[in-house]
């Protein structure tokens, strides 16, 4: 038994008083003999016995009462367990994720965990709430409420280690004895909650809703496989969690308009491919739909395939045959060859690519139009001549910023490593290839320092480097000096400079990623590019050159969906957003198969044992009604007991 107040046990001392009164009374007895009255003698000494007896019962009563009196207002409690002892903070996160789309044994699971929180919050207590997008804490619970009912699926996914650093946070600002993360989710496998989590800091409580289905169709990508002057060859790419017999219908949409509609059939692999043949036209609000029972976000894919915007490109060189000329062809790329004689200063202003191709020397007034073009949003390719003037392209490349020309070294190098990361490399191979047939290269100029290197000889020294908006090899590429021209590498490290020329629209952009997409419009400096729909008007983060202007998005906007692109109140065509495919993955961790936690069958269970376990039986009530009873005796004993 433990007390609220035990100072106040202190005055169960005052119980002496009482005792030293009835020890030490202060009336005197005198003793008086009488003749011959033996049987008046035994009724005194009887009556006398009884008092003794009666005062010995009221004393007892008294302090009893005393006694339970002095207890009741000490406040006596029982704890159930140790942990009415400690402080307690307590961090509820409950997983929004399109995962819990998934229809569970009570519905779908997310509204299902709403409801069962609703049913189960502490009425007076505040809520420390996450979500997956969204912080709620120090939270009273008629506002959490409120929340929780209004609460809305998103776009990101359950990610364990973010959730672990804001916890390891929110712990941190508020210190208690006892910190426990209740974590509602369905666990799917790739959050990558570990096997056994490290519960130094504060304890896992976990609660699982987990569908009682796992079958799901998916739209998972879409792409352009091919693009010619009158067509456009659609590739759509479909999987499911689950093998399925039947057909599944797959409907492309153009606003209100059906462009066409086909069935596909799942192979052993669960993947499955549509092909659609399109006019070579625009399309805008694009959406492809299929009809699915299992998680609803991904059962429509946008898309918008804009016009083709040529890059102007501008390519000095004096050799006719130039390989780069099959690779920057029509229609993607505008290409104008100037000899060195002849160069068109006015075309090159114009350009968005410009290639110096073996040029034995920079001109001054060459190397200021290059540095206006790159200031402005262009792309210079910087080919060495094995006869290079030294002197000019170290001043070229100086007054751009990027590593200086060093000396020539006339001796064979093998090109063998590829930067996989690089932005010219993102998209082409699908793993980092160690297995290669490497390119050679008889001679090469070594560089001041490396800038930001994309190919490299095996000595880490660079063969093509990057600075700003200014590509540098560091050998010439003709066929007597290096073999590149006839690397796999060729093709996709020129056309990708190209393309980052002019950042052409995707048909569709991923929600949460960083997208740098380029419009070609006659930008002024005072006026701003918005990105529209029916629900939502943004400004994107956005740089103004005077071709164009370059607008980057990441997390706006927050939903799926056609967006227009307007500027000066005119359109200049559709952008479309979709979804992270991750959470159609219907995978899922077995909680039972991890260390460290305690799982609980739902909310409920959770708050009311830890409830009980912090339940405190108080007995003061207890003692008032003993004091009162023996006060009751007392008064008992005083009247009636002889």
């Amino acid at each position: 038994m433990y007390f609220k107040y035990p100072e106040l046990l202190f005055a169960l001392f005052l119980l002496f008083i009482p005792i030293i009164v009835h020890l030490f009374q202060l009336r005197r007895f005198q003793k008086e003999e009488f003749t011959n009255v033996r049987f008046l003698k035994k009724i005194s000494r009887q009556t006398r016995k009884s008092s003794r007896i009666k005062k010995w019962l009221v004393l007892a009563s008294r302090l009893l009462a005393m006694a339970f009196l002095i207890f009741a207002f000490a406040q006596p409690y029982l704890p159930a367990s140790s942990a009415a002892f400690k402080s307690n903070n307590t961090l509820v996160y409950l997983d929004n994720s399109f995962s819990m789309q998934a229809a569970g044994p009570k519905g779908t699971l997310l509204p299902a965990a709403i409801q069962s929180l609703l049913e189960s919050l502490p009425k007076n207590e505040n809520l420390n709430l996450l979500t997956n997008n969204e912080e709620y804490l120090d939270t009273d619970a008629a506002e959490i409420r409120n929340i929780l009912q209004d609460l809305n699926f998103s776009a990101t996914p359950f990610e364990f280690e973010n959730l672990k650093l804001k916890a390891e946070r929110f712990f941190q600002e508020n210190p208690a004895d006892q910190q426990e993360l209740v974590i509602l989710s369905d666990f799917q496998q790739n959050s990558e909650f570990p096997v056994k989590p490290d519960a130094e800091n504060f304890n896992y409580r976990l609660i699982p809703y987990q569908p009682k289905n796992i079958s799901n169709i998916s739209l998972d990508s879409a792409f352009i496989a091919e693009r010619n002057l009158e067509n456009i060859i659609l590739n759509v790419q479909l999987s499911t969690s689950a093998s399925i017999e039947d057909q599944v219908p797959v409907a492309l949409m153009a606003g209100e308009e059906l462009l066409g509609k086909s069935a596909v059939k799942f192979n052993e692999n669960n993947k499955a491919e549509v092909v659609f043949t399109l006019p070579n036209n625009p399309v805008n609000n694009g959406r492809i739909e299929i009809e699915d029972n299992g998680l609803q976000y991904d059962n429509e894919l946008f898309f918008s395939i804009s016009k083709i915007a040529k890059i102007k490109t501008a390519l000095i060189s004096e050799n006719s045959n130039s390989f780069l000329k099959r690779i920057y062809t029509e229609p993607e790329f505008d290409l104008e060859v100037f000899p060195f004689s002849g160069i068109d200063y006015n075309q090159i202003s114009d350009s968005q690519l410009i290639i110096l191709d073996e040029m034995e020397e920079i001109s001054p007034s060459l190397s200021l139009i290059l540095q206006k073009r790159m200031n402005e949003g262009a792309i210079v390719v910087l080919i060495p001549s094995v006869n290079a003037e030294i002197t000019s392209y170290n001043a070229f490349l100086r007054n751009s910023g990027a590593p200086p020309f060093e000396a020539f070294q006339d001796q064979e190098r093998n090109i063998t490593n590829i930067g996989f990361d690089h932005p010219l490399y993102a998209s082409v191979f699908e793993e980092q290839v160690e297995n290669f047939e490497y390119p050679t290269v008889q001679s090469y100029y070594s560089l001041n320092r490396a800038g930001s290197p994309v190919l490299q000889f095996q000595d880490n020294a660079p063969f093509l480097t990057q600075s700003d908006r200014l590509f540098i090899f560091t050998s010439a590429l003709g066929s007597k000096i290096a073999n590149f021209q006839q690397s796999p590498l060729v093709v996709p490290t020129f056309y990708n400079m190209g393309r980052m020329a002019l950042q052409s629209r995707e048909i569709y952009y991923e929600i949460g990623k960083n997208n740098t997409i380029d419009i070609s419009v006659t930008s002024e400096n005072d006026e701003v590019l918005h990105i529209t729909s029916e629900e939502e008007n943004f400004i994107p983060q956005q740089q103004s050159f005077s071709e164009k202007i370059q607008i980057t998005t990441s997390e706006m906007p927050a939903a799926a969906g056609n967006y227009q692109i307007e500027y000066k109140n005119e359109n200049f065509g559709c952008l479309s957003y979709n979804y992270d495919r991750r959470e159609s993955e219907m995978n899922y961790l077995d909680p039972g198969n991890l260390e460290n936690v305690q799982i609980y069958a739902n909310i409920k269970e959770y708050f009311e044992s830890t409830n009980a376990a912090r339940q405190i039986t108080a007995l003061w009530k207890w003692f008032v009604i003993f004091a009162l009873l023996f006060l009751i005796v007392e008064m008992l004993l005083l009247k009636y007991l002889k």
